[in-house]
């Protein structure tokens, strides 16, 4: 595949593994450290405000439209390009919500829904083109549930 479909996306910083390589093989990530509750619903209150800032500013349907570029300058400026910089905190906050034990499991359904609906409308998945131009988008539609429809 060529570097044309690289996108820039956020990186979580990565995980430190012990030196010693016997150590390391054997080495389990702890789980996260608990937040308090107040702390939770103040992540929370943050995760439904982009949400809902996310939802003003993108039509999801346009988004979904976007099925190929023709070339590396076109998808640079794309709005899906912008659309995959603004989903980042999103998905930060999704990921420390999740192993957090204040947080409803109800309420982090919901949330992780709604980030599946987004992450499927903006990141989907780029193939090289059938033709061997540019590239394509492929898009998976999600219900209310959550599952991802064929």
């Amino acid at each position: 595949m060529s570097s044309f479909g690289k996108f820039p996306t956020p990186r979580a910083k990565p995980r430190s593994t012990p030196e010693d390589p016997e150590e390391a093989m054997s080495y389990r990530p702890g789980p996260p450290a608990q937040e308090s509750p107040e702390a939770c619903a103040e992540k929370m209150a943050e995760l439904e405000a982009l949400f809902t800032g996310f939802a003003s500013k993108y039509d999801l349907e346009s988004l979904r439209a976007i099925t190929g570029f023709a070339t590396d300058e076109e998808r640079r400026a794309s709005p899906r390009a912008e659309a995959l910089v603004d989903i980042g905190p999103i998905i930060q906050l999704i990921k420390f919500l999740e192993g957090q034990h204040a947080v409803p499991r109800e309420a982090y359904q919901h949330f992780k829904r709604r980030h599946t609906v987004l992450t499927q409308t903006v990141i989907g998945t780029l193939q090289d083109s059938p033709e061997g131009v540019g590239l394509i988008v492929i898009h998976r539609r999600v219900n209310e549930d959550g599952r991802i429809e064929d």
